[in-house]
């Protein structure tokens, strides 16, 4: 049966609740796989998390106090994982690839002994990001049907954005907090992500929006324009991404005694509902591709695109 590759949310409402899980987290690994917040590929330190849901109970292994058929020997696991990620002096990986590749080890690991469920995997890249905590590649398989979702995200990209209704707000710039996730990305996309934070970052230092709503729109149609439907070709018949994009931006400072006020949006680049139909009508038949680095601002770029 072939891989069907569906937008997160989709995947987590397929995806029947498992009881008993096996989980092992924060694996720190250096490895020759991706690229830095600078776009250059090489080896850099990694920290996988894998989610393993089973079907059945690990009753047995605990009625007995030894592993069995019923778990999944963690250790070994670990030891599995460490011994095929790539690295000095071996072949540089794709990001893409390689989470791939590493979801494959785990399903093959875990599966000849436990019935699995749902595997989720997460591979973290901390020196990806200028900005934030990390960048990251996730790939989450429910292993009955068949059904996977491959997500990229930025994590807490904080930065000082002119933010706010209240007259003090719109002399000084205070911090805020981002996070953002792609669904559904085709590999040759997922793999220029890095090109995704330097045009959230660029997009929140040219902006005075007053309310974090029009902000998280802001940020999220520039991401799906130009970089979504930017990466896609111009030819006939093409198959249009479907990628969605989910934005999340956060004020600190924004409510006394809390630790932040933020809102949350997620969008579809799908051209066959109305807002995917207003963002491909704006692009027309052109595919701005945003230098990287960007040197200078990004609406001063976009204008001359529009102009030419």
């Amino acid at each position: 049966m072939a891989m069907q590759c569906v937008a997160l949310h989709q995947w987590r409402e397929s995806t029947p609740w498992a009881s008993d899980k096996i989980r092992v987290s924060g694996l720190k690994i250096d490895a020759n796989v991706g690229f830095d917040a600078w776009g250059r590929p090489g080896i850099q330190p990694v920290e996988i998390n894998v989610e393993i849901g089973l079907q059945n109970t690990i009753s047995s292994a605990a009625a007995s106090d030894a592993l069995d058929e019923s778990t999944v020997h963690y250790g070994n696991l670990s030891k599995i994982i460490r011994s095929r990620v790539p690295q000095d002096g071996e072949q540089w990986q794709l990001p893409d690839a390689f989470a791939h590749q590493m979801m494959e080890v785990v399903r093959d690991a875990a599966s000849k002994s436990a019935k699995i469920s749902f595997i989720e995997m997460s591979i973290a890249f901390p020196e990806a990001s200028l900005y934030g905590q990390d960048s990251c590649l996730s790939v989450s398989l429910n292993h009955p049907l068949e059904l996977s979702s491959v997500t990229f995200s930025l994590h807490r990209l904080q930065m000082p954005a002119l933010i706010g209704v209240n007259a003090r707000e719109r002399v000084r710039k205070q911090m805020i907090i981002v996070d953002l996730f792609i669904d559904r990305l085709k590999p040759h996309v997922s793999n220029e992500c890095y090109r995704v934070e330097q045009l959230v970052v660029k997009t929140v230092e040219e902006s005075a929006f007053e309310t974090l709503e029009s902000l998280c729109e802001s940020v999220t149609s520039k991401v799906i324009k130009y970089f979504v439907i930017a990466n896609q070709p111009l030819k006939p018949n093409f198959e249009a991404e479907p990628a969605g994009v989910g934005v999340k931006i956060a004020k600190p400072s924004a409510v006394p005694r809390a630790d932040a006020a933020a809102v949350e949006i997620y969008r579809s680049a799908q051209p066959d509902n109305a807002y995917g139909k207003r963002l491909y009508a704006e692009l027309g038949n052109k595919r701005p591709k945003v230098p990287y680095p960007l040197e200078g601002r990004l609406d001063e770029f976009l204008q001359a695109w529009k102009q030419d």
